[in-house]
C-alpha cells in the first residue's frame, strides 16, 4: 500500500518530450520505485490524441488546444494567444484535481506558478513549485505568493536572487542501466558510415539552443574533417529554420549518404543509441539549467562538448569528464570539436571519467529520496 499519494502536473509531458518533460516522468518512476503512489496530469490537444502520451505509469489529461507553436511566429500577439492556451490549461487541470478519489496528499506542479498558487487557496491542497528551467520576471509577484518553490540546478541561484531566498535546491539524476556504454546499430540505420566522426546534437529546436551556431560550427568541423555528420534529435519550432540554414551552408549531401541527419523526435528509451552512435555531444545553448541531455551522454560513457552556462560548468570538469568553452564563441567551439574528434584515446579517457561521475554524483533514487523528505517537511508544517 502506498504511503504517500502525489499529483505530478507537468503541462507538455503528454505532448512532447523535452528536458523538463523527461525530468518529471524519471522523477516520477523513482518515486513509485520508493513507494510514493503518482499520478500525472498533462495536457493534451482538444481534437487529438495525445502526441506523446504518458506510458511510465497512470496519468490524466487536461485539454488544450496547444497553441505553443504560435507563440514563437507572432511575437507579442502569438504570447497572448500562449497564455490564454495556458489559462485553459490550468482550468482543466484544476478540474482533474478535483476528481482524483482519494485526493492527492500533495500537487507537484512544474513550472506553472498561477496554477500552483489557486491549488493552494481553491483546492486547499499543499502543493510544490518546481522550475527546471528561469521563469520570467513577470511571474515575481504570483512565485512570491506560493508557499513552496523549488529550483533545479542553475535555476535555483536565479530564484533566489530575484524572487525569494527561501528557494529549495534539488537536482537531476540519471538511470545507470538505460544510461551505459552499449553498441548500437544506429549508424547502419541511418546510413552514416562507421568511420565517420559523429557530432550528435540532442534538445529542443527552440531559439534558446542557438541553432545557428550548431550550423555554422559544424560546417567548419566539416571543413577541417570533411567525412564528418551532424545527428540532430529533437523537434521544435526551429526546425524549418535548421533544415533552410544546413541547405544554405551546402550541408544536405545526398539521401544515401547525409551530412546532417534530422533525426526527430526520440523516445528517451531511444537515446541510448543516439549516444552510442555518437563521438562527440555538443552543445550550443546560451544558457542551461541543468542539461539532462549532457549527463546521459555522460553515463554512456560519450566525450561532451558544452558551453560554460548555466549549471554545465558544475555538472562538466573542463579537461576531466568533458570540455568546456565559451558561450557562443564558433573559433573556441570549433577548435575544441576538432581536437576531440581527431583523438579518440582523449574521448575514451573523458568518457570514462564522465560515467564515474555522473554515477556517483546523480542518481534518480536519491533524487526521489531528496523529494520525499521535501515533501514531508511541506506536509508537516
Amino acid at each position: 500500500m502506498a504511503w504517500m499519494r502525489v499529483a505530478l502536473v507537468n503541462r507538455l509531458a503528454g505532448i512532447h518530450r523535452g528536458g523538463g518533460e523527461v525530468y518529471d516522468l524519471c522523477l516520477a518512476a523513482a518515486l513509485r520505485a520508493a513507494g510514493v503512489e503518482v499520478e500525472i496530469v498533462t495536457g493534451r490537444p482538444f481534437l487529438s490524441p495525445p502526441p506523446a502520451p504518458v506510458e511510465e505509469g497512470p496519468a490524466r489529461y487536461a485539454r488544450t488546444p496547444y497553441l505553443r507553436g504560435w507563440a514563437h511566429r507572432f511575437g507579442r500577439a502569438g504570447w497572448r494567444l500562449l497564455d490564454f492556451d495556458l489559462r485553459l490549461f490550468e482550468r482543466s487541470a484544476l478540474d482533474q484535481l478535483r476528481a482524483m478519489n482519494p485526493a492527492p496528499e500533495l500537487v507537484h506542479v512544474t513550472g506553472l506558478p498561477r496554477l500552483a498558487h489557486a491549488i493552494e487557496t481553491r483546492l486547499r491542497l499543499p502543493a510544490l513549485l518546481l522550475f527546471p528551467g528561469p521563469p520570467a520576471l513577470g511571474h515575481a509577484a504570483t512565485i512570491a505568493a506560493c508557499a513552496n518553490v523549488a529550483g533545479v540546478g542553475a535555476v535555483t541561484p536565479y530564484l533566489r536572487r530575484h524572487f525569494r531566498g527561501d528557494v529549495h535546491d534539488m537536482t537531476a539524476g540519471v538511470d545507470p542501466v538505460l544510461f551505459r556504454p552499449a553498441a548500437s546499430d544506429l549508424r547502419a540505420r541511418l546510413g552514416i558510415p562507421e568511420t565517420a566522426p559523429v557530432v550528435l546534437f540532442a534538445g529542443r529546436l527552440v531559439p534558446l539552443k542557438n541553432l545557428p551556431l550548431l550550423v555554422e560550427a559544424f560546417a567548419h568541423i566539416r571543413s577541417a574533417l570533411p567525412d564528418a555528420r551532424l545527428l540532430v534529435v529533437g523537434d521544435g519550432p526551429m526546425r524549418r529554420d535548421l533544415t533552410a540554414r544546413v541547405a544554405r551552408a551546402g550541408l544536405r549531401g545526398s539521401g544515401a549518404d547525409p551530412v546532417v541527419i534530422l533525426a526527430g523526435e526520440a523516445r528517451h528509451a531511444e537515446m541510448p543509441g543516439y549516444y552510442a552512435a555518437a563521438d562527440l555531444l555538443v552543445l550550443t545553448s546560451m544558457n542551461e539549467s541543468f542539461s539532462l541531455v549532457a549527463l546521459e551522454a555522460m553515463a554512456c560513457g560519450r566525450a561532451v562538448l558544452v558551453p560554460a552556462v548555466g549549471y554545465l560548468p558544475k555538472l562538466v570538469e573542463d579537461g576531466v569528464t568533458g570540455a568546456l568553452y565559451p558561450a557562443g564563441d564558433r573559433r573556441a567551439l570549433v577548435g575544441r570539436a576538432a581536437e576531440l574528434l581527431r583523438d579518440p584515446a582523449l574521448r575514451a579517457s573523458l568518457g570514462a571519467s564522465a560515467r564515474e561521475s555522473a554515477l556517483t554524483r546523480h542518481s534518480w533514487p536519491a533524487v526521489a529520496r531528496s523529494f520525499i523528505d521535501l515533501y514531508h517537511r511541506i506536509l508537516s508544517a
